[in-house]
């Protein structure tokens, strides 16, 4: 029954994300970003397992909700593709409210209303942030609560210089930019 209700929480929380965020900010990344903060930051308890991976934290598991959810006509995803001025074509999901999300959201529907200030708050701060943009704020989350777990104080700098061996395609001023900006809003410490 536990795992049930896990599923259904997880059902609405997506189906939720979906009402709240624009379908153009809405991809797979930022599910996937969204979600990692909800648990890790404030405490949300989802029974995601997120590791480092190449897009900052992961968890398989996300994807596959992400399937069912669609499966389950709780959300849509769409394939947009992207033509950039220098003729590079790329692709990205868009996910938007499927007309039985109310379902997932009737069947989490403590869940939601135990969470929705924690909810309010990931859309506010991060909802209309671009996918690039939350893969630096995860990985940068991620590393500080890493190091931080090692007792292990760094400076911001010294964060930075973390993040940057991770994430060389972020220079190092957006990072430090980042961190500061993370650290104001009291989501890294131990710097």
């Amino acid at each position: 029954m536990e795992a049930e209700k896990i599923i259904w929480n997880r059902m609405g929380l997506i189906a939720e994300l979906a009402k709240r965020v624009q379908p153009s900010r809405f991809g797979r990344t930022a599910l996937m970003k969204l979600l990692y903060l909800l648990q890790t930051v404030r405490n949300v308890r989802l029974g995601y397992d997120f590791r480092l991976y190449t897009h900052g934290p992961f968890d398989q598991n996300v994807l596959e909700d992400l399937e069912f959810a669609k499966g389950l006509d709780v959300v849509k995803v769409n394939i947009n593709e992207y033509s950039y001025q220098s003729g590079f074509r790329g692709y990205g999901y868009r996910i938007s409210k499927g007309k039985r999300s109310s379902v997932a959201e009737q069947n989490a529907k403590l869940f939601l209303k135990q969470h929705m200030p924690d909810i309010e708050w990931v859309v506010y701060e991060f909802g209309e942030k671009k996918a690039g943009e939350l893969e630096l704020i995860g990985t940068i989350v991620f590393v500080s609560r890493e190091v931080e777990s090692r007792k292990k104080s760094r400076s911001a700098d010294e964060l930075a210089k973390i993040v940057r061996e991770i994430k060389p395609h972020f220079d190092i001023h957006t990072i430090k930019t980042a961190i500061h900006s993370l650290h104001e809003k009291g989501l890294i410490s131990g710097l």
